[in-house]
Order: structure tokens, then C-alpha cells, then sequence
């Protein structure tokens, strides 16, 4: 039987980038026996089925593992959820046990390894609320902060989570702040041998709106319906970009900011301490 890795995310750490150099890559993975469902795909067939059509999603995953050759590699961060349910529930991946347990279980007897990449709270918090307000009708960055504590967005709890359905050894993690160093490990760990993946390709890493995009829109509020504004979020970012050398949305102050930086290594320490057999992506 194939052995299987599964990239989970998280949200925000570049996995519109990895998904794109293994899509690009479909042809040198098959040669070394390695499959891997592009995410279009694997979304159709299993992430959006997970709740509603179970049956058909296990089905689908038993058919590529028993059709795969040496390695079954599935990268999707919805596996876990969704960005926007920070807001509507105040918990950070409030449903992970179930929808990872299902897939984890739809391929009970492969051996499987699960991937996540962590990333230092004062940033990823912002970032899920500029990813939020791509999928719903717009909200404020206030409405969008008050629905919940900082200490719903905890690694801790997530790693906690994840361990209670796969073996400590095989839960491997990175920091997103370190993936530039650690890219080629990353895939190599992920794929079980260095190759020469393709790059991925124009658009691949889609570029958060701006402060003063997302300031713009704000703006709107008073005369705009929130479903219009959402329709107006991709134009209002193309005028805007960051890449034009407007600055990246980051509402804290510095108190704030070096608050959460602090609960970001406090529980990353805690999460080492705790699990030591962890396979941390380091070098």
C-alpha cells in the first residue's frame, strides 16, 4: 500500500505557493511514483463532501490510494476549515477533529504523515480576516476582532487536536517566517525525496489586500451594502496593491503586536516541550 502526506495548511502560509509547484510538477512525480491530486479536484471530490456525502468522499480517497504507486501526496488547507469561522464561532479550526478524522480515516491502513505550517499570531490573525472577507460579505477588521479572544487562535490547542488522531512522530511542522530557508526541505520531507519541482507558476501567491484597501472599503460602510463591497474587494486591491508599495494591513499597535508575539513563541515552546518527537522542519 502507498504511503500518503498530507499538507493541511495552515491558511496563510503559503500553500497557494506549494500547491503550485506540485501542480506544475504532475509529470516528474509520476515518475518517481508519487500522485498528487491537484486542488480544483481534490476540493470537488473530498474537501466539500467531508459533511455533506462522506461516503463519496472515502470512496474517492480509497480509490487514489489504491491506485497509487509509492506515495499519495494531498495538500488542501480546507481539510481543517475554513478562515471565516473565527467569525462565526470564535474558535480557530473549530471542527478540525471531525474533518481531518475523516480523511485520515478514509485511508486507514497507509502510512501517513501530516504536514501543517505555523505562523507568529500579530500576522496570521490579520491575514485570516483579509482572507475572511474574500468568502462572506464584508465585515470590519472591529466586527471582525470582537467575535473572539486572542487565545482562540492557539497552536497549542490545534497541535493537541492533530495528536489525538496520528502518532506524535508523524505530525512534522515549520514556521511560516522561516519557509523561505526551509522550502527545499519543506518539499523534501513532503515528497520523501528531493526533486527538481517546476516553479508555479503567475498568480500562484495571491497577495493580501493593502492597509489602505481594506481602509478604502471600510470606508463604504455607510453607503454600501456588505455584498457589494465584498463584489468591490478584488478591483479596490488592484488599484491598491502592496506590491505598488502600499503597506500590509496590520491593525495593531506596538503593544499588541509584541503581545502576541510573545504568545506566539510561549506556545511554540510549549508545543516542543510537550510533543518532543515532533518532526520540526528546522534546517
Amino acid at each position: 500500500m502507498a504511503r500518503v502526506s498530507i499538507h493541511i495548511g495552515a491558511h496563510k502560509t503559503a500553500t497557494t505557493y506549494i500547491q503550485g509547484r506540485l501542480a506544475n510538477s504532475l509529470a516528474l512525480l509520476e515518475q518517481h511514483g508519487i500522485r498528487y491530486v491537484e486542488l480544483t479536484e481534490f476540493r470537488r471530490a473530498v474537501t466539500s463532501q467531508i459533511v455533506s456525502a462522506p461516503e463519496a468522499a472515502t470512496a474517492f480517497l480509497r480509490d487514489l490510494l489504491e491506485n497509487t504507486p509509492e506515495l499519495l501526496v494531498l495538500s488542501d488547507e480546507n481539510i481543517i476549515g475554513w478562515t471565516e469561522q473565527l467569525y462565526e464561532t470564535g474558535r480557530l479550526y473549530p471542527n478540525l477533529s471531525q474533518r481531518l478524522g475523516h480523511v485520515l480515516g478514509s485511508l486507514s491502513g497507509a502510512e501517513i504523515d501530516v504536514f501543517l505550517c505555523v505562523r507568529g499570531y500579530e500576522s496570521f490573525i490579520p491575514s485570516l480576516y483579509c482572507e475572511t472577507i474574500r468568502h462572506r460579505p464584508f465585515i470590519s477588521w472591529d466586527e471582525f476582532n470582537a467575535t473572539f479572544s486572542p487565545s482562540a487562535v492557539s497552536w497549542v490547542r490545534i497541535v493537541d487536536e492533530i495528536l489525538r488522531l496520528v502518532p506524535e512522530h508523524r505530525l512534522h511542522l515549520w514556521e511560516y517566517e522561516n519557509f523561505g530557508e526551509l522550502e527545499g526541505r519543506v518539499f523534501a520531507d513532503l515528497l520523501g525525496k528531493d526533486l527538481a519541482l517546476e516553479p508555479p507558476g503567475q498568480g500562484s501567491a495571491r497577495e493580501s489586500p493593502s492597509a489602505k484597501a481594506i481602509y478604502a472599503l471600510e470606508a463604504l460602510l455607510p453607503v454600501l451594502e456588505r455584498k457589494e463591497i465584498r463584489r468591490l474587494l478584488p478591483h479596490v486591491s488592484r488599484e491598491l496593491p502592496r506590491s505598488a508599495g502600499y503597506s500590509r494591513f496590520d491593525p495593531y499597535d506596538q503593544a499588541a503586536r509584541g503581545s502576541l508575539a510573545d504568545n506566539y513563541r510561549r506556545d511554540i515552546g510549549q508545543v516542543r516541550k510537550r510533543y518532543p518527537r515532533i518532526g520540526w522542519i528546522t534546517e
